[in-house]
């Protein structure tokens, strides 16, 4: 079950604002908030956290060697969220690492300029 969420690292020269709400028991919502209206983005979620400041400004707080992509779309008020049920046994003791990114609307997406990177996040599971 859920044991407990801290938000890390720089928020890479952006708006975007990563936390996690937790319900009863094991479940959770991840938001997402400060996007642009109606974008196209991910959440990046690794094993390991990572802090590497990429072209002097954008700042990577999860391992990318150990990482899965979930795509989301922002919506009109530049918000997304993804629900979770964190009740793995197998995961006791571990800790995600998570981070939110939006591509910016408009610019071509093999560049690192268009995009916009969240704070880090991490979640620790008790068993």
């Amino acid at each position: 079950s859920y044991g407990g969420a801290w938000t890390y690292g720089g928020y890479g020269g952006s708006n975007l604002d990563l936390k996690w709400t937790s319900n009863l028991g094991s479940a959770g919502t991840i938001s997402i908030s400060g996007a642009t209206p109606n974008s196209q983005g991910f959440v990046l979620i690794s094993t390991a956290p990572l802090e590497i400041v990429l072209a002097s400004r954008y700042t990577l707080s999860v391992d990318p060697t150990a990482m899965q992509i979930i795509p989301i779309t922002y919506d009109s008020n530049g918000m997304a969220s993804v629900s979770s049920n964190l009740r793995v046994p197998t995961q006791a003791g571990t800790n995600l690492f998570m981070q939110a990114v939006e591509l910016l609307p408009g610019m071509p997406p093999n560049q690192l300029s268009s995009y916009s990177f969240s704070n880090g996040l991490q979640i620790a599971y008790v068993g």
